[in-house]
């Protein structure tokens, strides 16, 4: 609703890039809007999923401004398992997060490509943040060491514009630093 009043205030002629966050909520990256809506387990509504950003690319179409692109600037799913926590009802186990993350990045080089360029994923951990901070939950790395999904995203296939770098094995020469890993140009 927002971004359609933004359009109806003639934001169009004032931005290059759209900034959309995507977090997951409790569903993983393959689960539409239409499906989070109808389903309680997801927190029954459309923006409660990572693909919810096809809601707000639509807008763009239905308004015309196909030819720019979508920077998805955080996304990512807590593992917070706090009791008391706002963030609880939709957390994951930190397997799901490392899964979540790298078909997160799949699914949108598969779907969104050309129109979503930089998707970051949401955070490499302050040394200061404990489990009573809310990042810490979020975050792929703490101050006692690396998550799970720090090392599934280092591995992961990466999408280079029409390019692919094939993933890696966690126990292969490039993923131990023992090989140079070829960039994106």
């Amino acid at each position: 609703l927002y971004l359609q009043w933004m359009y109806d205030a003639g934001a169009k002629a004032y931005f290059d890039v759209l900034g959309a966050h995507g977090p997951g909520f409790k569903a993983p990256p393959s689960v539409s809007p239409e499906e989070a809506a109808s389903s309680p387990l997801y927190g029954g509504h459309r923006s409660f999923t990572f693909r919810r950003v096809e809601d707000l690319r639509q807008i763009m179409v239905d308004n015309g401004d196909t030819a720019k692109r979508v920077a998805i600037l955080e996304f990512g799913w807590t593992t917070d398992p706090r009791p008391d926590s706002d963030y609880n009802w939709f957390a994951v186990t930190e397997e799901e997060q490392s899964h979540n993350l790298v078909a997160a990045y799949q699914y949108a080089a598969e779907n969104w490509r050309p129109w979503v360029g930089l998707m970051s994923a949401i955070y490499i951990g302050n040394s200061t943040w404990t489990p009573d901070d809310e990042e810490y939950w979020w975050s792929i790395t703490t101050p006692q060491g690396n998550r799970p999904a720090f090392i599934a995203l280092a591995n992961m296939a990466k999408y280079c514009g029409d390019r692919t770098i094939p993933s890696r094995a966690p126990d292969s020469p490039e993923a131990l630093g023992l090989a140079t890993v070829t960039p994106c140009d």
